[in-house]
Order: structure tokens, then C-alpha cells, then sequence
């Protein structure tokens, strides 16, 4: 027998101040030892909150500052103690990365006094060795170290060249550290503690391609979906033993972000992964390419425009019991929230068998396709072989063959799509094509090779390319080694999902070489969309106080341009003449997150006191037309209320005409007064 409860929700949080992070907004992980009772929560911005997943309450939280973004799930373990009387105790251990990696942060016991330890690698992600210390710092390069209770640093395994590392967990038996890339390869290392060593026992693909989301089971079962949405699995023991790689199961509905997790199963893999048809779902599947099946589902929310961000094993009370986590994210138009579901799983007892798929085939069309391996855009195949090879080579032509190849085949699904509309191209497709510009064009962060920078701008204009879709971020990492700022300005203008460090960066960049002019880059990041609460932290940490009075300058200097304009209602903004700087509005939003962030440092420049000054001045006769905007806006509204009063008594007259039957008017107010407004009261 196999199920799933229908979720029950744990906890909501609004999207904080570190949302723009590429980590989910909210991150889940077990309480090691607590019998299954605990389970801990890491929110950006908010803290580190721990849950009684029985009673659904809260038991403990750590706050932390508001520009606080972890760098992947906690960890937290129960410790066993002695005091100096020889009376045993326990105490909670909590760690989690911040800082983009460079960081640990630990506390002890529920009062949860706090520590830190710095890293000299950033970090990947952080693993209990079977539920206590010490911890296995996994680096974004592939390197291990481990971290005792002393918060000692002790490196095993210097960094590894090759692609970023993109999941890794620790296997308890044997004690095995499983790394995987982000281009799917997945390594394998042997771990003594006690030494302290880890070697290198076994490397070998996950996928053949780069991978979306991965997960490493704590029974060395490996889950993966690579960047065609085909799910790949693998063991340990596979990986260690040579046995070759099967081709992946297509998934029929992607769900974006993917997420997956491994289960522990005595025979067949299984996996619980997120799902977006009909509704988010969450189903337990068998990723077995020989026997792919849906064992259960069940629907975590009923409004389609939701998603499902983030999949956890929090607690595995018996053998057979597993008690999933689940982080819904909701659009909303104050950023949104997300929402923590907790779901009892049961997995089947006796492994996989003929019982169990009977009736499972029209779950398992939902999930997975019929024919595994092919893609939702078989042509696209071709066109990435053929942009492939072209760039591969030193001829003079190459870039032309390769933006040739693209352009033909985007004009092929263009014309199969509705004549009204562009061919929606998916994620799929465009991480693969991507791959292979970017990866043409650079070694590392230098840029060596071809640039076939039409593809990449055509994907920008179609709003196609995300920020997370290359090492590093586009932007960062490859857009502008390659020098491309035409991509750059328009993603920065049109896409409200960049992350608020990539845009910090790019004005840091302008400061320091000019390259583009400063006002082109503050152009786009003032004109683009409504900053997120991180922005202003960016800002503090990204800029010195020399660099943000620059900032100010040209924010005053445009808020000049609109002050000689006059645009009160002395001179309406329709007859003034079109102006190509940034509207008003997001000048004064933009000046007052700058100030916010760095008026302390700004006060202690002389030159500063009077371009504060100017930028008042010229602020001035704005704040007087909006109060004047205000003072008008009720009487005219009632105006038009009035007008439309007699529009329908006119209307309603001439039905009577007709012979039709009027409904009476209702309440017993004048005709000619409308609100607290008369029309007496108008004086134009």
C-alpha cells in the first residue's frame, strides 16, 4: 500500500528582504534525533524557526538581521551531554550558511546562544555525520571540510576544477559524501572522521546533461532532473560498481523551480517530486526507467498560478512512514508568501510490486511522458547541434552559421504556433541553448572563444533567459564577461525577478570603470522594476560612502531636469515635452532607498550637505503639485459621479418612454450633491 495525506499547513511567511536569493525563500530540513517529533525551518530575512511537526506549533525561533540570506537548508541535531555530576542531557545543535557561503552560524540549546565561524571557501551547503558533529562543509567548488564543535575548520579535500557544485548529502552506511555538478556528474568520496580524510572512490555521470535539481538520500539512493526535464536516478552502489547510466524519464508537465527528493525504499527507487498539472502536487513515483509508475499524489493547493519551491524528508517515524515537507510559493502585489505544508507519506513495505501498479497508469500519464527521453520540442534537438558545431570552430563564420541556425529554427516554431502569437519557447531549451553559447564563448570568466550574441538577445527580448540559468548568474557570470550590455540593460529594465545584488553589482562595476558610463546603468536599474527589500542592503554593503554620493549626483541632476520642467498644474505633464530620463517616481523612490542606506556615510562628506540641499530644492515644486494633485481629486471625482447620475436619469426617462418598468431610486439624497462635494462648489 502506498499514500499520501492530504497536506496540512505548518506555517506562512511573507517574502522578506533576502527573496531575490536563488536559494527558495524558505528551506526545510529534519531535527536529527528527536525521534521524529522536530523539524527546522530557515526563512531569508526572518530567522531560523523550529516546529513540533505533530502539533503543527512552533517551539523555538532565531532571529536574525533582515538582509539575512541563507545559503541552503539548516541542519540541526540533538546532542547527547554530561554535566560535571556525571548526569546525562541533551541539547540542540542549529547551523546554517549565510552570507553567500562564507559563513556558519550556530546555535546551541533552545535559549540559542549563538556562534560563528567564517570560511575561507564559500559553502555549498552543510551535512550532520549521521546526526552529530561534527558537520561536513560541502564548498560551491567541490571542496570538503569538516567542522567540529569548537567551530575548528579541517580541510580534506582541496576544490575541484570543473563545474559548481549543485547538491550533496552524506550517506550513513556506508559513511560515503556524495557530491553532484551542475553538470550532472556525481562523485563519491569515503569519510573517516576519526582521521580526520575523504577520498575519492567513484565518479561518474547522474545525468548527461546539466541538472535542474538533485537530491542525495541518506540510503545512497541519487535523484536528479537534468535540463531536458528527464528524470534520472542512481545509487551509490551504482556509481562505485561502473553501472552505465539509463536514459532519463520525461516529465509531461515541468514543473519551475523543479524539485525532487529521495525516498528510502528496500528495493525500486523512489521519489517524491513537485508537479504542476492540474494543480501543485506532489507525487511518489518510481524514476525507474524499466518501470516508471505513480504510486500516489495529492494536490497541495487549488490556485493554479502557485508553485511548489521547495521538497523535504522531515521525519521517518517507522520504517514505512515518511513525513514529507512542502514550501508553496503565492504571488501576491505586496511580493508574496510562501507556505509550509507537512503530508504523511506511506511508502510501500514490500518493495514494488504488480498490486501497486494496477490503476496507477492514468497517474502516471499525468507525470510522466510515454515516450522517455524525448523533449517537448523534438526539432530543437537539431538546431543545438547544429549552434553547437558551428561554434566549436575557428572559422570567421561561425558565429553567422550558429545565429543562422537558431533564427531558422525559431521562424519554424513560430509558424506552428498561433499566427496572434511568438512560439513559447521552454526552460528547457533555452538552459540547453545557453549552455552551449556561453559555454563557446568563455573560460571561466573570460570570455576565449565565439559570441553569438543575436541568440542571447533574442532570448532576453522574449523574456526567456532567468538570472539562475548560468554559474554565477546570466548577468554576472556571462553577460558581462561577454561584454553584451545591450542584454544586460534590457534584463535589467524587464526582468522584476534579478536578483537585487546583480543590480548593485552592475553600478559597483560602472564606479570602478566606467564601462558603461554610470547614468547608462543607473538608467536601466531606476527605470526597471520596483527594487525588493533587499536592494537597500545591497546598496549598504555594495557601496562606499564615495561611491553613493556619486549615485546622488546624477539622481540629482535628473530631479533638476524635472524641477525646470514645472510640472504643476500650472503646466500639465501632458503638454510638457516627452523627457528620457527616468520618471520622477522612481527618482525619488531610488534617492530615498540611497539615503536610507547611506546617510550616516553621506553626512560625513563635505561635499555631500549641499547636493542634499539641491536635491531638496529641486524636489520641492514635485511634493507641491502632488499636494495639489490631491486638493482636486475629490471634487472632480464627484464631478464625474454627478455627470453619470444624469447620464442614467436620462436613461431612465427615456426606458419610461418605452413603456418599461423602472426600478425607484434608493435613499433620499439630492441629485445635484454627490459625497461631501456640491456642485455649487465648483469654481473653474
Amino acid at each position: 500500500m502506498a499514500s499520501i495525506a492530504a497536506p496540512s499547513s505548518l506555517a506562512t511567511f511573507p517574502y522578506a528582504h533576502a527573496s531575490s536569493s536563488r536559494v527558495p525563500h524558505v528551506t526545510l530540513a529534519p531535527v536529527h534525533g528527536s525521534k521524529g517529533r522536530l523539524a527546522v525551518a530557515a526563512v531569508h530575512g526572518d530567522g531560523v524557526w523550529t516546529y513540533d511537526i505533530k502539533t503543527l506549533r512552533p517551539t523555538t525561533s532565531f532571529t536574525v538581521p533582515p538582509s539575512t540570506s541563507f545559503s541552503c537548508a539548516p541542519v540541526s541535531f540533538v546532542t547527547a551531554e554530561t554535566d560535571e555530576t556525571g548526569e546525562a542531557s541533551s541539547s540542540r545543535v542549529t547551523a546554517a550558511v549565510v552570507d553567500n557561503g562564507r559563513a556558519v552560524w550556530v546555535w546551541s540549546g533552545e535559549e540559542g546562544e549563538k556562534r560563528s565561524v567564517s570560511l575561507e571557501t564559500p559553502a555549498h551547503s552543510v551535512h550532520s555525520v549521521r546526526g552529530d558533529w561534527p558537520l561536513v562543509v560541502v564548498g560551491g567548488d567541490g571542496s570538503l571540510s569538516l567542522l567540529d564543535s569548537e567551530l575548528k575548520v579541517t580541510s580534506l579535500v582541496q576544490s575541484r576544477k570543473g563545474a559548481r557544485v549543485h547538491a550533496a548529502g552524506v550517506v550513513d552506511v556506508p559513511l560515503r559524501v556524495v557530491v553532484v555538478d551542475e553538470r550532472g556528474r556525481a562523485y563519491v568520496y569515503t569519510l573517516d572522521v576519526s582521521a580526520p580524510r575523504a577520498e575519492l572512490l567513484a565518479d561518474a555521470p547522474l545525468a548527461n546533461t546539466s541538472v535542474l535539481a538533485a537530491d542525495v538520500g541518506s540510503d545512497g539512493t541519487l535523484t536528479a532532473i537534468d535540463n531536458a526535464n528527464r528524470v534520472h536516478t542512481r545509487t551509490v552502489k551504482d556509481i562505485v560498481d561502473g553501472t552505465p547510466t539509463q536514459p532519463g524519464l520525461a516529465l509531461a508537465h515541468p514543473s519551475t523551480p523543479a524539485a525532487i527528493v529521495s525516498l528510502p525504499s528496500s528495493s525500486r527507487p523512489l521519489a517524491a517530486l513537485a508537479s504542476p498539472y492540474p494543480t501543485p502536487n506532489v507525487a511518489l513515483v518510481v524514476p525507474s526507467h524499466d518501470l516508471p509508475a505513480v504510486l500516489a499524489s495529492t494536490s497541495v493547493s487549488s490556485a493554479t498560478d502557485t508553485k511548489i519551491t521547495h521538497l523535504a524528508v522531515l521525519a521517518r517515524p517507522a520504517p514505512t512512514h515518511v513525513i514529507l515537507g512542502t514550501v508553496l510559493s503565492h504571488p501576491g502585489d505586496e511580493g508574496g508568501r510562501s507556505v509550509i505544508h507537512v503530508a504523511d507519506m506511506i511508502l510501500p513495505a514490500g518493495g514494488v510490486g504488480l498490486a501497486l501498479l494496477v490503476g496507477s497508469a492514468a497517474r502516471t500519464a499525468q507525470v510522466f511522458k510515454a515516450a522517455a527521453g524525448t523533449t517537448a520540442q523534438p526539432t530543437a534537438d537539431k538546431m543545438l547541434e547544429a549552434v553547437s558545431a558551428a561554434l566549436r570552430t575557428t572559422s570567421p563564420d561561425a558565429v553567422p552559421r550558429a545565429e543562422k541556425a537558431f533564427a531558422s529554427w525559431l521562424d519554424d516554431e513560430d509558424k506552428r504556433a498561433s499566427p496572434a502569437k511568438r512560439a513559447a519557447i521552454s526552460e528547457s531549451v533555452v538552459r540547453r541553448v545557453l549552455d552551449a553559447v556561453f559555454g563557446a564563448a568563455l573560460t571561466g570568466d573570460k570570455k576565449t572563444g565565439p559570441y553569438a550574441a543575436k541568440i542571447v538577445q533574442t532570448l532576453v527580448d522574449r523574456k526567456a533567459v532567468a538570472d539562475s540559468m548560468w554559474e554565477g548568474g546570466v548577468v554576472l557570470g556571462a553577460l558581462v564577461p561577454c561584454a553584451d550590455w545591450r542584454s544586460i540593460s534590457r534584463l535589467v529594465r524587464t526582468n522584476p525577478s534579478l536578483p537585487s545584488r546583480t543590480s548593485v553589482a552592475l553600478l559597483a562595476r560602472a564606479l570602478d570603470s566606467e564601462q558603461p558610463p554610470l547614468a547608462t546603468v543607473l538608467d536601466d536599474i531606476v527605470s526597471g522594476p520596483t527594487p525588493d527589500p533587499s536592494f537597500r542592503a545591497e546598496l549598504r554593503s555594495q557601496l562606499d560612502g564615495a561611491g553613493a554620493l556619486r549615485v546622488l549626483t546624477q539622481l540629482a541632476l535628473w530631479a533638476e531636469i524635472y524641477a525646470e520642467r514645472g510640472d504643476g498644474l500650472e503646466s500639465w505633464p501632458e503638454r510638457a515635452p516627452l523627457s528620457k530620463e527616468p520618471s520622477l517616481g522612481h527618482i525619488v523612490a531610488h534617492s530615498s532607498l540611497l539615503l536610507d542606506a547611506h546617510l550616516p556615510s553621506l553626512m560625513a562628506i563635505p561635499e555631500a550637505e549641499p547636493l542634499l540641499l539641491r536635491l531638496q530644492e529641486a524636489l520641492a515644486p514635485a511634493l507641491a503639485a502632488q499636494q495639489d494633485y490631491r486638493r482636486i481629486r475629490a471634487p472632480v471625482d464627484a464631478a464625474l459621479r454627478l455627470a453619470k447620475n444624469v447620464s442614467n436619469a436620462g436613461d431612465d426617462k427615456d426606458k419610461k418612454a418605452r413603456g418599461r418598468r423602472v426600478p425607484a431610486p434608493q435613499g433620499g439624497m439630492a441629485e445635484e450633491a454627490v459625497g461631501k462635494w456640491r456642485v455649487e462648489d465648483f469654481v473653474f
